[in-house]
């Protein structure tokens, strides 16, 4: 998968080929989250007016290119964002990603029989520590204690919906 941005927060352009696991390392106020928001938003249409670059003019420009398909998202200070995926244009979208991204299930994780659309969040943010609205106890079981996955051990006690943890589970033993 390549990721590319252009005018995108403190980037003015930046390029990042991502083959298994990728890790960002660097000090703080870098952009390392930075170019997390951009992966989240171009999949998402989660890219608001203030993701564009201080003081341009010019656009902000989002774009992957993962399986054989191209996405591209394209955003003004004052305009709304317009996509192109697999060179065709979408617009007007009301704040929804097209449904021709939708269906081409870049969001979509299978564990076990269940199609799951993970959550993207940052380590202090609300979703993290509720599980469907209600507050998680601070006795919460994490990682090998829930009985998940070393791969999945990050997820666990972090609001992760039971039923998810469950398919985790069944998923490890096949």
């Amino acid at each position: 998968m390549r990721l590319r941005g252009k005018n995108f927060q403190s980037w003015s352009e930046f390029s990042l080929d991502i083959e298994g696991l990728t890790v960002i390392t660097g000090t703080s106020d870098t952009g390392k989250s930075a170019i997390f928001r951009a992966l989240k938003g171009v999949l998402r249409n989660e890219l608001p007016s203030e993701f564009v670059r201080d003081g341009q003019d010019e656009a902000m420009e989002v774009s992957v290119e993962v399986g054989g398909h191209n996405v591209s998202a394209r955003r003004t200070h004052k305009g709304s964002t317009t996509y192109v995926i697999d060179a065709k244009d979408y617009a007007k979208l009301a704040k929804a990603a097209p449904e021709a991204l939708k269906d081409l299930k870049f969001n979509d994780v299978i564990i076990g029989d269940f199609d799951v659309d993970p959550i993207f969040g940052r380590q202090n943010s609300p979703q993290y520590k509720r599980c469907h609205g209600v507050q998680m106890p601070k006795a919460s079981l994490r990682g090998s204690e829930a009985g998940v996955p070393s791969f999945y051990q990050p997820f666990a006690g972090h609001g992760i919906s039971p039923w998810v943890a469950e398919a985790m589970k069944r998923a490890s033993r096949q």
